[in-house]
């Protein structure tokens, strides 16, 4: 896949959907139609958050805007702008996250009693998308790095697991990683091809990566290492309204681009907000314009700014060379990664100190390191202010005694049922002590990161609850139906 480079001359195309919106919007027709603020400032307060003209441009599928999944229209132009921008052969903006993409590729790829090849750590969506199609896991081996969390898997690996279960139709690999790591995907794609069995990657993390300058420690974009199917979510790191995501379908892949749109038709609403679409186009037309000097600009300020706490020992951001980590593992520049653990403080810990320090709130922390999440947007005088934040942590700890027990990986809970075979049957609410040796009827995922400790189907062993009760005293948020962990929903038996 090459990338798209405009012609010399030649000016980018304009926020076609954006632009149609606006159109409608200023029209002197009454609208008799949905929405029932009928854009006009119906709800009190609600002015404070939109404008005038974004309250009338919040429109359902028109024929002026054009239908999400028609082929003609502003919209359809628009997902061909990002589609030309990127590299892919086709793109559908999403507007409930790229979850539903995660749900879309599998359902496009495969179907009940079919395998996917997935590692354990991948996000909730995975595995919802395995109840909603009815396939099961197959496990990558599980890796886990004290200083980035699962180490992911390289085109070997994958080669091996596909040779042994000939019952695998897909793979879906996440890349890059919470941590901001991952490992080079083109040799994971021919392996995948000689084999006939497509390659969905989760890159929910990094769509900024197309369009980075090139550097030997960076991790590449999936698309151009030849992924079948890749979704993305602009919003994490360029700019969209939060909930925005593409799904992007490679030139020459394995999964037909109409078993995608009906995926899509299944998972998706048929009144996505046209506002978040919007956004989309408006951050293609920032990439085509300015986006990739300021993302460049961007890169090279986390790098200085890692180096710098590099000089703070004993803190450690990740970064080539890092202990437990293959040699081709590559990074995600713009992802902050700081272990804490050497000054005798938790990543809560680091987090804490951020907040009532220097007023910054990161992106996720774990009993060894806190991370941030840095871009375009973020100016110098913020990151200085961070790195002066971490230099006040490192000189505040100095005797605070021994480091925390970093993150560490567990044995996986043995699967008793496929994730859609657990869900299906009558299930219980029961305490949590009394969870052990049953089988889970429930995701129980950790937020963030997203990644499940517990898939439905999994019997539930006794390290495993005690880890729980542990949890429970972190500042963590868990997606299971009790929240505080008290009880969890098992199968009936």
């Amino acid at each position: 896949m090459t990338r798209r480079v405009p012609l010399p001359g030649t000016r980018p195309a304009p926020a076609r959907f954006a632009q149609a919106l606006r159109r409608y919007a200023r029209r002197p027709a009454t609208p008799l139609h949905t929405p029932g603020h009928k854009g006009r400032r119906f709800l009190p307060g609600l002015s404070r958050w939109l404008t005038e003209e974004g309250l009338a441009c919040d429109l359902p599928a028109m024929d002026e805007t054009g239908n999400w999944l028609a082929t003609r229209g502003p919209l359809a132009a628009a997902q061909r702008d990002f589609a030309a921008e990127c590299g892919s052969a086709q793109t559908w903006f999403l507007a409930n996250g790229s979850s539903s993409g995660v749900h879309a590729m599998l359902l496009a790829s495969v179907g009940p009693g079919d395998a996917v090849l997935l590692s354990r750590h991948s996000h909730l969506s995975a595995f919802a998308a395995l109840v909603l199609s009815g396939a099961a896991p197959v496990y990558l081996p599980a890796r886990w790095s004290a200083a980035a969390g699962p180490v992911p898997p390289d085109g070997d690996e994958v080669a091996r697991a596909l040779e042994a279960d000939p019952r695998i139709r897909a793979v879906l690999l996440t890349s890059p990683s919470y941590y901001g790591i991952g490992r080079p995907l083109a040799a994971v794609a021919r392996a995948c091809r000689r084999r006939g069995v497509p390659l969905l990657v989760d890159e929910a993390h990094g769509a900024h990566l197309p369009f980075l300058p090139p550097a030997p420690d960076l991790l590449g974009s999936a698309l151009a290492a030849g992924a079948d199917l890749v979704v993305q979510s602009p919003h994490k790191t360029l700019g969209s309204l939060v909930g925005t995501a593409c799904l992007h379908r490679t030139r020459g892949g394995l999964v037909a681009p109409e078993r995608v749109q009906a995926a899509l038709a299944l998972v998706t609403s048929t009144s996505p907000s046209y506002l978040l679409l919007a956004s989309l186009d408006l951050c293609r037309r920032w990439l085509a314009t300015r986006g990739r000097a300021e993302l460049a600009r961007a890169v090279a300020r986390a790098r200085r700014l890692r180096e710098a706490i590099r000089a703070l020992e004993p803190l450690r951001p990740l970064g080539p060379g890092a202990a437990g980590l293959p040699a081709d593992v590559r990074f995600d520049p713009l992802r902050l990664v700081v272990d804490v653990s050497g000054t005798g403080l938790s990543g809560h810990d680091a987090e804490r100190h951020l907040l009532a320090s220097a007023n910054l709130l990161d992106e996720f922390a774990d009993e060894a390191n806190v991370v941030c999440v840095l871009g375009p947007a973020d100016p110098p005088a913020v990151l200085a202010r961070l790195l002066r934040a971490f230099d006040a942590l490192r000189r505040g700890a100095r005797g605070r005694g021994r480091p925390p027990a970093p993150p560490s990986c567990w044995p996986l809970p043995p699967q008793a049922l496929t994730p859609r075979a657990a869900c299906s049957r009558p299930s219980e609410a029961v305490p949590l002590a009394e969870a052990r040796g049953r089988i889970v009827a429930e995701p129980v995922c950790q937020y963030p990161p997203g990644i499940p400790w517990l898939v439905p189907g999994e019997r539930v062993g006794r390290e495993l609850v005690e880890r729980l009760r542990e949890a429970r005293r972190q500042p963590c948020h868990f997606t299971t139906a009790d929240a505080s962990l008290r009880t969890l929903r098992v199968v009936r038996e």
